[in-house]
């Protein structure tokens, strides 16, 4: 080994040898060593299971050595706990070789382990930044005794934190944290996938740097990845190709909704197969289960969500299935990533689609992958709703607060820095006459209103930091099964009626509401449940390859024979309607308008409100198109003149076409946004169903059908 492996402590040195026996460093790994040991906060870039573990690691622990950091010296933070678990005995390992100690802290830990970590801190606590916020605002004194020594920060999937309100509390509570240990937190962000990795790389960083962030991708050789779409109507049909397909194989399937992996758990054991679930809404104790039964059992099959995309290691695939098909590019990549690791195998995918919707999405993400393309990252500067929870936060862990103190230690946060001192001056005044806020002798601190709505079982709400439906857990023998939303079991029949979960059918025993308990019994059958979401929305990136693909004429390799039938009767239903370049047509359906705009739904909400505040037209969007009731040549010309409008900036005023209906809790994504003004909230809401700026530039790049507009003109 050369380069700057020699840079590193000869304990770790000796890790990499003796210890791993690695016969040398990856190019990541080798590249990530001088920008960590000095001092440099970066954004390490590799593939699933490309080493950016190790590549942290390894100058981590020498950082730790070499200057006798004491502990805790670091914070290995993760999106999920379950990726903690799973990360724990890799990071133990590396660690115990060099003499150093990891420990590991969330809500599943048991209080005497915590206790002993309290007693003993290790050098490296890997923890949820959920946790941290607990350790901070905890009346306890386990934050001062753990935390004013911490001087790196390591942040796995840190492009999971960034497009999520997560990102904007991870980096305020490591502004806390710098707060406590006086000097400048070093910050390594690990990921797979992200199309910006720079300004991820700024905005990651926060304050009190003193050089720029460093972003490591070496370049290395991807391996082409083989693909295949099949076609099929109804889950038992989809199911039957899974079962046929994947004989004698691991299967890992993903889906795209927990209704959906317990529907196709239920229709794969109808068909022989043996299967295992894993979602969010799924216990932790069956969640370890089918982990371990999918690394273990021969020919295993398991069902999941995005709770298996990201790092937890369920051992090596040959081949994933997808039901359907992913949201974004960047998931695409995270799931295929699962397969392909061993040398000489190739990652492989194959989607099981059941409308051709679906079909076209996952053959237009599929294009966009092999291009090279993944979705950029755009944290926001003004998160609105996180800003209020961490005002909140901060007053809690400090016991209050003068105005000035609060605004100097919330401004750093890159999540917030694009509000302005007047706009905190307002909010505060806002939070003071609502109740929320009281002030004594120019100190701040959480007023009746806030500790009624948050106080309950010691400020959980505040702990909890992001709103989610009421849930209830279920509970057999014991055991925790899992978690359904309260609005589902009343849809049970005063309990009578049987449910499936984690892949398994139970009878309701007793519902007990005030301590949010299910209890419950196997049953030979149930209904599936419903969860609430939020329905997805494309880029205009992709949306617009899906345009390509109705346009063409060429069938993909790897489509079968249905699929490809699937293909032609989804480009015959789009033939002549003057589909291509630049233009953007407009279609009668019966008594209604279609307004194919192939621009993701952010953009065609934008073009949806402006036609409804000009012309007083109901009009309802998807990723693809803008339909609207009614049929008239006028309604035509008000898209002409939405597109005009946007394309020269004119708009009504935001107020008249952006308002969003709050009053009926329609439109509510935290329970902080009844903390805001209304143009505060308005604004929160704006951005997060929103893309005004992507409207515009949409608008001057395409054009309303000239033919059309004749057409309902005459």
């Amino acid at each position: 080994m050369s380069g700057d492996f020699a840079r590193l402590h000869p304990s770790v040195r000796y890790l990499v040898r003796d210890v791993l026996r690695f016969p040398g460093l990856r190019p990541v790994q080798e590249a990530t060593i001088a920008p960590i040991l000095d001092q440099r906060d970066c954004i390490v870039l590799a593939p699933t299971a490309g080493g950016k573990t190790e590549a942290a690691a390894f100058p981590v622990l020498s950082r730790v050595l070499s200057d006798r950091l004491a502990a805790v010296s670091t914070l290995y933070i993760c999106p999920l706990r379950a990726l903690l678990n799973n990360q724990e005995a890799r990071l133990s390992r590396m660690a115990e070789a060099v003499g150093l100690r990891v420990g590991k802290w969330h809500g599943d830990v048991p209080a005497a382990t915590r206790r002993a970590i309290v007693a003993e801190p290790p050098d490296v606590l890997m923890i949820t930044p959920e946790s941290l916020e607990v350790l901070l605002i905890s009346p306890a004194d386990n934050a001062r005794l753990l935390l004013p020594r911490v001087r790196i920060a390591v942040i796995d999937e840190v492009h999971a934190f960034a497009a999520d309100p997560r990102g904007a509390h991870l980096l305020s509570v490591l502004e806390r944290l710098q707060l406590r240990s006086g000097t400048h937190i070093q910050r390594i962000g690990l990921s797979a996938t992200v199309g910006n990795p720079a300004a991820l790389a700024r905005w990651l960083q926060g304050s009190g740097a003193t050089a720029q962030p460093v972003v490591v991708a070496p370049a290395s050789e991807r391996k082409k990845a083989e693909f295949a779409w099949h076609a099929a109507q109804g889950t038992r049909a989809a199911a039957g190709i899974i079962r046929d397909l994947g004989a004698g194989q691991k299967r890992l399937v993903f889906v795209e909704s927990r209704s959906r992996a317990e529907e196709l758990a239920k229709t794969l054991q109808e068909v022989g197969v043996q299967v295992w679930v894993h979602h969010s809404s799924v216990g932790r104790a069956a969640r370890d289960e089918a982990e371990l039964a999918f690394e273990t059992a021969p020919g295993a099959t398991l069902v999941a969500t995005s709770s298996l995309e990201l790092g937890i290691d369920i051992g090596d695939l040959d081949h994933i299935f997808q039901l359907d098909a992913p949201a974004t590019v960047s998931s695409l990549a995270q799931r295929l990533g699962r397969t392909g690791r061993r040398a000489g195998t190739v990652p492989r995918m194959t989607f099981v689609a059941d409308a051709p919707e679906d079909l076209l999405l996952a053959l237009a993400l599929v294009s966009r992958f092999e291009e090279g393309w993944v979705e950029a990252i755009a944290p926001s500067a003004r998160n609105w709703t996180v800003f209020v929870h961490q005002l909140f936060a901060n007053l809690l862990e400090s016991g209050g607060l003068t105005p000035a103190t609060l605004w100097r230690r919330l401004h750093p946060v890159p999540s917030f820095s694009g509000v302005t001192l007047d706009e905190f001056a307002t909010l505060v005044a806002h939070l003071r006459t609502e109740g929320w806020l009281d002030e004594a002798d120019g100190v701040l601190m959480l007023g009746q209103r806030a500790e009624k709505v948050f106080g309950g079982r010691n400020f959980f709400k505040l702990y909890a930091v992001f709103d989610s439906p009421q849930v209830l857990t279920v509970r057999h023998a014991g055991h925790d099964i899992g978690t359904i939303q309260s609005w589902f079991v009343g849809q049970l029949a005063g309990g009578k009626r049987a449910f499936r979960l984690a892949g398994r059918a139970w009878a309701t025993e007793d519902i007990d509401l005030k301590s949010g308990t299910i209890r419950v019994r196997p049953a030979p059958a149930g209904v599936v449940p419903s969860w609430t979401g939020r329905p997805a929305a494309f880029s205009r990136v992709v949306c617009e390859r899906i345009l390509d693909l109705l346009v063409s004429n060429e069938v993909p390799l790897g489509v079968s024979p249905t699929a490809a039938a699937w293909l032609e009767h989804a480009r015959e239903q789009v033939r002549g309607l003057g589909l291509g370049g630049r233009l953007r047509p407009v279609v009668r359906d019966d008594d209604r308008l279609i307004w194919y705009t192939f621009a993701g739904a952010r953009i065609n909400l934008v073009l949806a409100r402006l036609l409804t505040a000009t012309l007083g037209v109901e009009a309802t969007v998807s990723n693809i198109s803008v339909k609207i009731k009614g049929v008239r040549p006028a309604i035509v010309e008000g898209l002409v003149a939405v597109q005009e409008m946007l394309v020269e900036g004119d708009l009504p005023p935001v107020d008249e076409w952006g308002r969003f209906d709050t009053d009926t809790r329609t439109a509510v994504l935290s329970a902080f946004q009844a903390c805001l003004p209304d143009e505060f909230e308005q604004e929160f809401l704006r951005t997060a169903f929103l893309d005004v700026a992507g409207a515009v530039q949409w608008a001057r790049e395409v054009e309303v059908g000239e033919g059309m507009r004749r057409e309902w003109a005459d």
